[in-house]
């Protein structure tokens, strides 16, 4: 399993979708399609753009803190690799130095806090997207069930990392970050004594981290519609149905490319 799979589940069981979209100020609604080999997703623009005359009422929310644990110990690699994702999600790519050694921990938690969110209604898009003009988009990104519609980013002031026996680090390296933590010029550091580590990016304005999307589609009476719902799946000995919220691709943190 990735480094980063239990985080993925978590925010896939809440129905998010997470992603490494280093892009500040992005709003919903945006059209993105689905692209396989190696799977990406490509963000085509706000959904406005192809509606003529299209208007959306966006409201802002407050979310829960989202957090996942991370075994570290013989692993610790993977806890370094946990954390670069984490990271890579809030905006910070490419630290130049993540050593966990100070921790002395056998898990650690992440968390993701200051969580914010901005979403449309569903019925906002149910009611304009028969006005959607697509003619730019390849004929099989359409036919293959490929078109989303992004309706909700979270976004993220900062990522935690603390002990999960909520004791205190094995080293105290406040005055010596440095040899352990480098995050460059994208990222802050601040060390909450020898119990929790925070990081944020310089500029305070966070990237989208996750989002929520449906599916877009078009009948052959040329009818649009546009399927945000559970999806039903087998499971158990005796086939039963259980439902999951829908996302775009189940455990796995999908790169964003943008449209040329």
């Amino acid at each position: 399993m990735a480094s980063h799979d239990k985080l993925v589940k978590l925010l896939n069981d809440h129905g998010y979708q997470p992603v490494f979209l280093p892009v500040t100020g992005l709003e919903p609604p945006e059209l993105y399609n689905f692209a396989s080999h190696p799977s990406r997703l490509v963000r085509r623009g706000p959904l406005a753009t192809y509606i003529p005359g299209g208007t959306f009422h966006v409201v802002p929310g407050q979310v829960a803190a989202i957090e996942g644990k991370q075994t570290t110990g013989k692993h610790a690699k993977a806890a370094v690799d946990f954390l670069s994702s984490a990271l890579r999600c809030i905006g910070i790519d490419g630290a130049p130095k993540l050593d966990l050694g100070f921790t002395g921990a056998s898990e650690l938690i992440f968390a993701f806090t200051g969580i914010t969110s901005r979403r449309v209604d569903v019925d906002q898009i149910d009611l304009q997207i028969q006005a959607i003009k697509t003619g730019a988009i390849p004929a099989d990104t359409l036919s293959e069930g490929r078109l989303h519609i992004v309706y909700e980013y979270l976004y993220a002031e900062q990522l935690t990392m603390q002990r999960n026996d909520a004791t205190h680090f094995e080293h105290d390296i406040s005055a010596k970050v440095g040899q352990y933590l480098d995050l460059g010029s994208k990222g802050n550091i601040k060390v909450e004594g020898t119990t929790k580590v925070s990081f944020s990016t310089t500029d305070n304005n966070p990237a989208a981290f996750a989002f929520k999307a449906g599916r877009l589609t078009n009948d052959q009476d040329g009818k649009w519609g546009f399927y945000p719902e559970e999806t039903m799946l087998a499971a158990g000995p005796d086939g039963a149905q259980v439902s999951r919220p829908y996302v775009i691709a189940r455990g796995v943190v999908l790169e964003v490319e943008q449209q040329a």
